[in-house]
C-alpha cells in the first residue's frame, strides 16, 4: 500500500487507477475481529487519512517540505529564489501558518 501511494505522490500512476488498485488491496486484507474484554476490536486494519502532499512532511520543517514538492515548487516559481520565496513565505502569512 506503501508503494502504491508512494506512485501516486510521484506522479507515476493517475488518481483513478490508485483508487482501483487500493480498492483491490484493500479487499485482499484480511480482517481478524479479537475479544477483549467483551469488546470487539478489529486486528488488521488499513486507514485512509488525508494528509498534506508534501514530501517528508514528518521529518522537515513545513516551509522545507513544502519547497521540496514538485507542485508548489512548480506553481509558485519557486526557482525564481527572492520572490519565489516571497510568494511562499506570503502564502503562510495570508494562511496564518508560522513556517
Amino acid at each position: 500500500m506503501v508503494g502504491l501511494t508512494y506512485h501516486l505522490e510521484m506522479g507515476f500512476v493517475h488518481k483513478m487507477d490508485y483508487d482501483e488498485d487500493a480498492s483491490e488491496l484493500f479487499s485482499k486484507v484480511h480482517f481478524e475481529k479479537k475479544q477483549d474484554g467483551g469488546m470487539e476490536l478489529d486486528v488488521r486494519t488499513i486507514k485512509y487519512e488525508t494528509d498534506l502532499s508534501c514530501l517528508l512532511y514528518k521529518h522537515w520543517t513545513l516551509m522545507d517540505s513544502m519547497v521540496h514538492t514538485p507542485y508548489v515548487y512548480g506553481r509558485m516559481r519557486l526557482w525564481e529564489e527572492q520572490k519565489g520565496i516571497g510568494r511562499l513565505k506570503t502564502f503562510f502569512a495570508e494562511a496564518g501558518i508560522e513556517p
